[in-house]
C-alpha cells in the first residue's frame, strides 16, 4: 500500500525542493561562494552569515544521521523525533541570528514569526525580511492553503464513505489514513478514532446498523476478521 497519496507526496518534495533552492539562493547572495549549492553543506554557509559556524556543521550532520536513522531503522522513531527536535531548534536560532543582524528594525515580529512557525518557513522569510509585509501575506497565504486542504494531507479522502442508518436518523462518514486506519464522523465531529498501529496493506471497514443511534465497525478483510468495534452515536 501507498502510505501517502501522490498529492501528499508531491507537496513534501516540493516544499523540500523550494527550501532547498530559497536557502541557496539566499546564501549564494551573501557569500557569493558555488558550495552554497551543495546539500547538506549549505548550512554551514547558512551559519556562517549568523557568525554561527560551528551550528551549521551539527545542523549538517543531524541530518544526515536523520536521513540514514530512516532508512536503517525506521522503527525507531524516538531517534528520528530527537534529530528533528535539534534541526528545528538550530535552524530557528540560526535564522533568528541572521534577522537579527539585517534587520534588527524588524527583528522582533520577524523572529517571533519565525519562532512560532517552527522555522519550518524560514527560507521565506530571509528571503523577504526586507519587506515585512509581503513576507506577512505569504505566510498567511500558506497556513490558510494548509488549513484548506488539512483533510487531504491527513485522510486518502478517495476513500471517504458514507452510511445513514434504516431511518435515516443519523449519516456518518467513514475516513482512512494512510495506515487505513479509519476513523468515523458525524459531520465535522469525530465520534471514533481507531488508535492502533496501522496496517501494512489497504484495509476497509464496513458499517453494521445495529439501531439508530449503534453501529458496528468491522474489517471486510478476513485476515483482521477480529478488528471489530462498537459505536454510539451521541
Amino acid at each position: 500500500m501507498n502510505y501517502m497519496n501522490i498529492v501528499t507526496f508531491m507537496l513534501f518534495i516540493f516544499y523540500l525542493v523550494i527550501c532547498y533552492f530559497l536557502k541557496s539562493i539566499f546564501t549564494t547572495k551573501r557569500t557569493k561562494k558555488i558550495t552554497s549549492w551543495i546539500p547538506f553543506y549549505n548550512n554551514v554557509e547558512l551559519a556562517k552569515i549568523a557568525e554561527k559556524t560551528m551550528l551549521g556543521w551539527i545542523i549538517l550532520v543531524c541530518e544526515i544521521l536523520l536521513i540514514v536513522a530512516i532508512e536503517t531503522i525506521p522503527s525507531l522513531y524516538y531517534i528520528q523525533t530527537m534529530l528533528c527536535i535539534v534541526i528545528v531548534i538550530l535552524n530557528i536560532f540560526v535564522s533568528n541570528s541572521i534577522i537579527k543582524k539585517e534587520q534588527p528594525e524588524k527583528s522582533k515580529v520577524l523572529c517571533i514569526i519565525n519562532t512560532v512557525t517552527l522555522g519550518i518557513l524560514y527560507p521565506i522569510i530571509i528571503n523577504t525580511m526586507k519587506n515585512l509585509k509581503l513576507t506577512i501575506i505569504l505566510i498567511v497565504g500558506i497556513i490558510l492553503s494548509l488549513i484548506a486542504g488539512k483533510d487531504e494531507l491527513q485522510y486518502e479522502t478517495d476513500r471517504d464513505k458514507k452510511y445513514t442508518s434504516p431511518n435515516g436518523t443519523n449519516t456518518i462518514t467513514v475516513k482512512y489514513d494512510y495506515l487505513s486506519r479509519p476513523s468515523v464522523y458525524k459531520g465535522n465531529k469525530k465520534i471514533f478514532s481507531y488508535n492502533g498501529p496501522g496496517y501494512m496493506e489497504s484495509v476497509y471497514f464496513d458499517v453494521e446498523w445495529v439501531s439508530e443511534d449503534e453501529l458496528i465497525l468491522k474489517a471486510t478483510n478476513n485476515k483482521y476478521k477480529n478488528d471489530v468495534y462498537t459505536i454510539h452515536i451521541k
